[in-house]
């Protein structure tokens, strides 16, 4: 199972992308993990006049879904195993996630490091982020995560999954 990471600077950039995929291809399906990050999705979606029917909560997509068209995971759910889960469940053999380093989950392990480098590489807002190394600490810190974490409590939101499931 192989996992094309597209890292953002900023989630406005991420958002901006996604809708350009959209309007590249309608038939894209855009999965989110949180109910808040559905919402936004919608809101932006709409107000861009595009259809919102290939928009999925993780827990509702099925394998049909998705047959055929190219799909997209809006966000990294925190725990790396239950996204290997849904991606055994929907038959993936690649999957590809948009994220940006202002995300909770990022800066749980630091993004701002990742910030200084990219603003000294003069990268560019709408320019992906696509490197092993950052493949390996998004992996590692879902793996850590993980570790801390003794009994899930469910959230809308990434930020209020961190901070309900990694509070001492």
């Amino acid at each position: 199972m192989g996992v094309i990471e597209t890292v953002w600077l900023n989630e406005k950039a991420k958002w901006n992308n996604c809708i350009e995929r959209l309007k590249q291809n309608s038939n894209t399906v855009i999965i989110t993990w949180f109910e808040d990050t559905l919402h936004q999705l919608e809101n932006l979606i709409t107000q861009a006049n595009l259809p919102t029917s290939t928009l999925f909560p993780s827990r509702q997509v099925t394998h049909d879904h998705i047959k055929n068209v190219p799909v997209i995971f809006a966000e990294h759910y925190p725990l790396h195993h239950k996204e290997k889960e849904l991606y055994k469940k929907l038959h993936l053999t690649q999957a590809e996630v948009y994220s940006s380093l202002d995300e909770p989950l990022f800066k749980h392990f630091g993004s701002n490091r990742l910030v200084e480098i990219t603003n000294r590489i003069n990268c560019q807002e709408n320019e992906p982020v696509h490197h092993r190394l950052v493949n390996a600490a998004i992996k590692k810190a879902q793996e850590e995560i993980a570790s801390m974490v003794a009994l899930e409590q469910g959230a809308t939101s990434q930020a209020g999954w961190l901070m309900r499931n990694l509070t001492a």
